[in-house]
């Protein structure tokens, strides 16, 4: 109420001491303006409708309440519609852009068309445009090494991001612990959700560029799958189908014999209820040959697995090697094609022997499980003893961004993009730009929109300085040859970022990206870091 009807009904009550039938002040003086609605609120967001209900005005002779709604990054309320009076209201707005978030207030409007102020605001939609901090690194869990790393992304039934990651704790009893955790954003609420602990994972090989974890979600049945990696030799696969609240975890990785032998990199992929999963293990030739793997160098190769449905044994297939090669390197990614058939990008050893010519050669191999392997590149045995691949589909077409050292500096060239000519004869690498000197290394992901527009995000670890974006450096080009460079928000990230970076497009072609951010000193805070591509 205003100062001046307030002192208007603190005249009436004195008068109120000396004369008869006063007014009372709960009254809402003539020709004013019916109350505000009160607690507008979304009770259920989507990428078809947002829902509000409210409380209704508490002023008398209420015929209509006038719902508006202003669309994040603008100044300006527009109508929505008028909905008819009530003790309390609801109303479902089904002309939202999917891809857009709204801030909505409701008027109450009476038989005068008189119009109260706005009530309260409320917002639902997508995550904003722009970088922000998922899941920030927590202050009441004891001493954090890091966390958020192993960054895995999805995208839910409205394209919004869900994204599974490892915090890694160190205490001094039992050194380095590491944990998996799910986090996505509420179109709801208009924030992210609290983070869940999906396991305990022991103590992990964390040497780079291993990544232990891998997010995926079936679109036709909803049902999310993590993969991930426990201690040094075990692979389990979470399943979740209510929104990842719970989940149902199982150990899937082949058993060795109690070899204990090393399984690590798993990548996983879901479609029309099937569930492939391809990891890398250390010695899984020498086990199905019955021998031990100490001592046999050939033994290191990539296990393909698939099931149709959520429970039941999974089939498997072995790696195949290439000519001159052996030992399957740790590093591989596996994606499916429009008809949801599996590829998997892998890297090779030279065959062994110090003396040979070729013992520092890498070879970096392409494989559809049931079928001959191809060979897409290698090394020209300079040598690699980290290198990282992602691969994507172009309908039935796979192309893989990668790093490998192929060239000796100072012109060397460590981020390559390769696809095939013709079946399977793979063309020559293309080397991709760099940004001034600065460097590339491990980490990249490649992803392509609906127009075939391709995007590769990489992290920038190294250089001189001399480049004009932060990182993670970001490459587009829409037809896989010509190559432009740029970064999210060079004054939020100026130095060194995007380890473990993962990306996705939406279905607006506009890109989603989370990568791990530990730099201390910048404008984020460090943890796990979202970018919407505005």
């Amino acid at each position: 109420m205003s100062d001046e009807l307030t002192t208007g009904c603190a005249r009436l009550a004195l008068l109120a001491l000396t004369a008869l039938g006063g007014s009372g002040c709960d009254e809402e003086p003539a020709g004013a303006p019916p109350r505000a609605p009160t607690d507008l609120m979304v009770t259920m967001a989507s990428g078809s409708a947002i829902s509000l209900s409210w409380t209704a005005s508490a002023t008398p002779g209420v015929t209509s309440y006038h719902l508006e709604r202003m669309p994040v990054g603008t100044s300006t309320f527009m109508p929505v519609a008028d909905v008819a009076g009530g003790a309390t209201l609801i109303y479902s707005d089904a002309s939202i852009d999917p891809s857009a978030a709204y801030t909505y207030r409701v008027r109450a409007v009476d038989g005068k068309e008189l119009v109260s102020e706005p009530s309260n605001e409320d917002t639902a939609g997508p995550p904003p445009a722009g970088l922000q901090v998922a899941a920030a690194t927590p202050t009441d869990q004891g001493t954090v090494y890091r966390y958020g790393v192993h960054t895995s992304l999805a995208l839910d039934e409205n394209e919004d991001p869900a994204i599974a990651y490892v915090g890694e704790f160190s205490t001094s009893s039992s050194g380095d612990t590491a944990k998996l955790y799910f986090v996505r954003w509420n179109r709801t609420d208009y924030r992210w959700g609290a983070p869940l602990l999906v396991d305990e994972l022991g103590g992990l090989n964390l040497n780079h560029p291993n990544r232990q974890v891998s997010l995926a979600r079936d679109v036709n049945n909803g049902r999310y799958g993590i993969a991930y990696t426990v201690g040094y030799d075990q692979i389990w696969l979470a399943l979740s189908g209510d929104g990842g609240l719970t989940w149902a975890k199982e150990q899937i990785d082949l058993d060795d014999a109690g070899s204990d032998a090393e399984t690590s990199n798993p990548s996983l992929a879901m479609a029309n209820g099937e569930t492939h999963v391809a990891y890398w293990h250390w010695c899984i030739k020498a086990w199905q040959e019955d021998y031990t793997c100490a001592s046999v160098n050939d033994s290191h190769a990539v296990v393909y697995m698939h099931r149709a449905g959520v429970s039941g044994s999974f089939t498997f297939a072995i790696s195949p090697s290439l000519p001159q090669t052996q030992d399957a390197k740790p590093w591989l990614d596996m994606a499916l094609d429009e008809n949801g058939e599996p590829g998997i990008a892998y890297f090779l050893g030279a065959m062994f022997g110090l003396g040979s010519p070729d013992w520092y050669n890498v070879t970096l191999a392409f494989w559809r499980p049931g079928q001959t392997a191809s060979l897409v590149t290698d090394s020209v045995n300079q040598q690699n003893d980290t290198s990282s691949v992602s691969l994507v589909f172009l309908g039935t077409r796979p192309v893989v961004a990668y790093h490998l050292g192929r060239e000796a500096p100072p012109t060397a060239n460590d981020l390559w993009l390769s696809q095939p000519t013709d079946g399977s004869i793979w063309g020559t690498p293309l080397p991709l730009p760099r940004d001034g000197s600065d460097i590339t290394i491990w980490y990249q992901s490649l992803a392509t929109d609906s127009a075939d527009n391709a995007f590769i995000a990489a992290y920038f670890m190294a250089g001189s300085g001399n480049g004009q974006f932060g990182g993670p450096k970001i490459l587009r080009s829409s037809d896989l040859t010509s190559w432009t460079l740029s970064s999210p928000d060079a004054t939020l990230i100026p130095d060194f970022a995007g380890e473990y970076v993962d990306t996705a497009y939406a279905g607006n072609d506009k890109l989603n990206m989370v990568f791990f951010y530990s730099n201390t000193g910048a404008e984020l805070d460090t943890g796990v870091v979202f970018w919407r591509e505005p």
